[in-house]
Formats: C-alpha cells, structure tokens, sequence
C-alpha cells in the first residue's frame, strides 16, 4: 500500500456506522424497548395505526418497527409517493415480509390547496 493511504473496510454494519454517528457504542433506548416489548405488543396488537410522515428516515424506521406488533390496520401517509414506494418495496422485502392484514401508503398532501 502506498504511503499516505489509508485501507477502508467495506464491510460496515449499522452498529458501527450508528456509532460513528452518535460517537455512542451504546443504543440509549435499547434496555428500555427490550424491558417494556411485551406490554407495547399488548398496546398495538390488533390495533389500526396511522403513521404521518411515514416515508421520510423517522417515520419509515417508525412504520417498520410499528409493523412487528402485529397491528391489524397500518395507514401510512406522506406527501413524497417515490418515498412511499420504496418504503413499500423495504418492508415487503424483508425476511418477515410484511404480515400486516391491512397496510396501506397514501400520497397526500395535507397542506395543498387541492385538500
């Protein structure tokens, strides 16, 4: 390797750009969500939930983790419909799939003038 260069390790997870990120090795809500997981479950379960802004980082990280509660209605909306898609295309992705009866993402613009 020449000198002055520096060797990257293509091989990054999420806890390690996480804690890059934060500059925290530790997830400050992880002991809680673990200790309180039953009783959120009993909250959501067969419940319908609306998530608003749910195509952007927070609301899509919100949606997904919503979804694993088993809910029996989740409605997602937002205003950016290619962000909606792909939200769409991560879920159903995943090793779960997507094991809502009724999801639904609807592009909508509260704030227009057509509303």
């Amino acid at each position: 390797m020449p000198s002055g260069t520096v060797e990257i390790n293509r091989e990054v997870s999420a806890d390690a750009l996480s804690a890059l990120a934060t500059r925290r090795g530790v997830d400050l809500f992880e002991q809680d969500l673990q200790r309180s997981w039953d009783r959120v479950e009993e909250n959501l379960s067969g419940r319908r939930i609306l998530v608003l802004g749910g195509a952007g980082s927070i609301g899509a990280a919100t949606t997904a983790l919503l979804s694993q509660f088993g809910p029996a209605a989740l409605h997602v909306v937002d205003q950016n419909e290619n962000s909606l898609a792909e939200l769409v295309r991560d879920l159903r992705s995943r090793p779960s799939g997507l094991s809502v009866g009724d999801f639904r993402a609807l592009p909508l613009d509260l704030g227009s003038s057509l509303m």
